[in-house]
């Protein structure tokens, strides 16, 4: 897949007909319009899509992201997308968020979203433990945080919280990711908005170390081609990777050794954030 079809539009593509949000906890990002295509990416509860083409149940565009750089591009079912939210007033920071019809713990969950869903309170929740984002529909605040408030700082600790999650091809949610993807979501949940893919991630990020396997530190990311890892230690991998299945740790020499023997390649850079 070239950058140019992932994140730049044709010159053809005609103007934007509007921006909508997902409403749905996770809405796939595919390059054709049938739910038999491949999933290229995911969108998530409250960020914004740029809409160019309507047509058959399926909505053609890229996705908005925080600091504007360019976001993928595909087909999203437009059952999942409405007209674009209130500015987000609060963010997810558990791996589920239970969405309650009452503001009351007792009241029956509709649905649950992902770790950094983009919430807007509406200001018409009852008592001081809820937010309202629409009709019956209530957040806790032990489950969020304000957007306007102080990020956390240590993404690796988010990374260790999603150990055990399935590994999903193009999954960009705490309901299942790739190896990019937890990347790209755990910077996102202290505030940093990180490129999709593991090539544009090597490019991007961080400052080039050694290829060695001494002085590493807690947060490094190391990748091959096609493949990123975040060091939890200077010698602990954590990633989201299809050998197990799901985010899983283990020494980063036992996964180099597996991931070049597999026909994977070489370590092909360190980058420190």
């Amino acid at each position: 897949m070239s950058l140019d079809s992932r994140i730049h539009l044709p010159r053809d593509c005609g103007p934007k007909i509007a921006r909508y949000s997902v409403i749905t906890p996770t809405a796939s990002i595919r390059k054709k319009p049938s739910n038999a295509a491949a999933q290229e990416s995911e969108i998530i509860y409250g960020q914004a899509f740029d809409v160019y083409k309507l047509s058959r149940g399926w909505a053609w565009g890229q996705r908005v992201t925080p600091t504007l750089r360019p976001g993928y591009i595909g087909y999203v079912k437009a059952k999942t997308l409405d007209s674009v939210a209130p500015e987000p007033t609060h963010q997810v920071t558990t791996m589920g968020a239970p969405v309650f019809t009452k503001p009351d713990i007792k009241s029956s969950p509709t649905m649950i979203l992902p770790l950094n869903a983009l919430l807007s309170d509406r200001g018409q929740g009852e008592g001081e433990d809820f937010i309202q984002i629409g009709p019956k529909k209530f957040v806790h605040h032990k489950h969020i945080r304000a957007v306007s408030g102080e990020s956390p700082s240590d993404f690796v600790s988010v990374a260790e919280a999603h150990m055990g999650l399935a590994y999903i091809w193009g999954g960009v949610s705490s309901f299942g990711l790739d190896c990019s993807g937890l990347v790209q979501s755990c910077l996102r949940a202290v505030g940093y908005d990180a490129p999709r893919d593991s090539d544009m991630q090597m490019a991007e990020l961080g400052t080039a170390l050694p290829l060695s396997f001494t002085g590493l530190a807690r947060g490094d990311l190391v990748f091959w081609k096609g493949h990123v890892a975040i060091m939890t230690s200077e010698s602990e991998i954590v990633h989201a990777n299809a050998y197990h299945m799901k985010t899983a740790s283990e020494p980063l020499s036992q996964a180099a050794s597996r991931i070049k023997a597999s026909g994977g390649g070489d370590i092909l850079a360190i980058k420190r954030l």
